[in-house]
């Protein structure tokens, strides 16, 4: 009975809120919180600072210790400039002056739909920041929130939205899209803020097709963009990067892919930001793959190499490539904006986070999307394919870029310690003649071993019974 009432008296304790008054401070994983009243029913703390040493990832709390956070404080990240990532919790109301100001490490943040009000310079100063979406709910951006936020390319403007004050996007000078669901007769005070966007017009303004007559009456006195109603039916290719940041069901979406002679034959990366399902007249001119696994070896037979291969799984007619997933295709023509439509069909945000990973005895490979040109930086050096079809490391300083809608993969030792990069990687699809599964010759240069893999590399315990086709002697056999 004593152990129960003990029980019941801990965990009465922990979900009651820790008494405190108006002014005292608490911290958590090296962020700030004040209690900012103190009622019985009205008990709420504001995020006021920041230790020095906080950087990376950060998710601010949505509670602490029975306090209900209802606000980023003035300058409470000032100069963080390690910080690169913030997710602000649901329940917060207003982002104040400066919250951010100078957080140039700053790569994304997550602002929620309770958010009313982003204060004056509030993200000023971000130069890391290549995207922002302003929740439905939100009506007002103060002046200069985004001052000389360099790197960001997309911005997207919620229905809710009605007031720009001066300067919000000024020297903002990087940015290709603008997605805006507000009706263009609702916004006030545009003079002197998009005009910041590129000089040379290329900033796309998307907007609902009803409202494209509107909005280019509305707002081509102001700033130079070039206006495009395709919030509806977006239509994407290789050289443009897709920068929505917000999920969005469109009556249709088309990809179009040009492949020049020489690319013909050789595998590349590819990835949607919609579900597509494989057409046979896409067969026609692709062939399209799952990754299925990633081996230390080209076969069972032989021992682990420094070297690695991606063993590929070919899809058919019928099947479905998933929005933000990894997969490789291998061109057999030459083909100039090549179509690929899908209809009433979710349009994803593009994703940074890790999408899939496959592993080896010793590695794990985690794969990423670049739905924008992505080089190698220090600390994230990568696996990219190259222009032969293989995929060739990468890492700081090297010059590479790998193109939009194209995948990047990253490989972690196992052991811990220092990662030992394969040498290279090889792809291998069980089309044709399959170099990837090695075996030893006799004296005549021939193959002696006579073991049996399916088509995507998997050895197979003895002759199999089933019709289909497999692999034996480094050739293709259809039994």
């Amino acid at each position: 009975m004593k152990q129960k009432l003990l029980l019941l008296l801990t965990a009465l304790l922990m979900s009651a809120p820790m008494w405190a008054k108006v002014g005292d401070e608490f911290t958590r994983r090296g962020v700030k919180y004040e209690v900012k009243t103190d009622y019985p029913d009205d008990l709420t703390a504001w995020v006021v600072g920041h230790e020095s040493w906080l950087y990376g990832d950060v998710e601010i709390l949505d509670n602490i210790n029975g306090y209900v956070v209802t606000a980023i404080g003035y300058n409470a990240f000032q100069d963080c400039t390690d910080l690169k990532s913030v997710i602000i919790p649901y329940g917060v109301k207003e982002i104040m002056p400066s919250a951010f100001y100078g957080c140039s490490g700053l790569q994304s943040v997550s602002i929620p739909g309770s958010v009313e009000m982003i204060g004056d310079y509030a993200f000023s100063g971000c130069t890391a920041l290549t995207s922002i979406t302003f929740p439905e709910g939100v009506t007002s951006i103060r002046t200069a929130a985004f001052y000389g936020c360099t790197s960001l390319v997309s911005v997207t403007i919620p229905s809710s939205m009605k007031i720009f004050q001066n300067e919000l996007f000024y020297e903002c000078n990087s940015v290709k899209d603008v997605y805006c669901y507000a009706a263009p007769d609702n916004l006030t005070n545009i003079a002197g803020n998009l005009n910041s966007f590129k000089t040379d017009g290329t900033t796309k303004f998307h907007v609902e097709a009803s409202q494209l007559e509107k909005a280019k009456t509305r707002f081509s006195e102001y700033f130079n963009v070039t206006f495009v109603g395709d919030l509806d039916s977006p239509v994407l290719t290789d050289s443009e990067p897709y920068t929505r940041t917000v999920e969005k069901t469109v009556s249709m979406a088309t990809y179009k892919k040009t492949i020049a002679t020489e690319q013909v034959g050789k595998h590349q990366a590819w990835l949607l930001p919609f579900d597509y399902e494989v057409k046979a007249a896409d067969l026609a001119k692709f062939s399209f793959y799952k990754i299925n696994m990633i081996a230390n070896s080209p076969s069972p037979d032989t021992e682990t190499s420094e070297d690695a291969w991606v063993f590929l799984t070919k899809m058919e007619a019928g099947d479905k490539l998933k929005a933000n997933m990894p997969y490789v295709y291998k061109p057999l023509a030459a083909v100039t904006d090549y179509q690929f439509i899908t209809t009433n069909t979710p349009m994803k945000a593009p994703e940074s986070s890790e999408l899939a990973k496959t592993e080896t005895m010793t590695h794990v490979y985690s794969f990423f999307a670049t739905y924008l040109p992505t080089s190698p930086r220090s600390g994230f050096d990568f696996y990219y394919v190259n222009d032969e079809g293989s995929v060739s490391y990468g890492e700081d300083g090297d010059g590479v870029t790998v193109s939009p809608y194209r995948w990047i993969v990253r490989q972690t030792s196992k052991t811990g310690g220092s990662t030992a990069y394969a040498r290279e990687m090889h792809f291998v699809d069980g089309e044709g003649e399959v170099t990837g599964i090695d075996a030893p010759l006799n004296d005549n240069g021939e193959m002696i071993n006579d073991s049996w893999y399916t088509i995507d590399g998997k050895k197979l315990n003895g002759e199999p019974t089933k019709k289909g086709v497999y692999i034996v002697n480094g050739k293709k056999v259809v039994k």
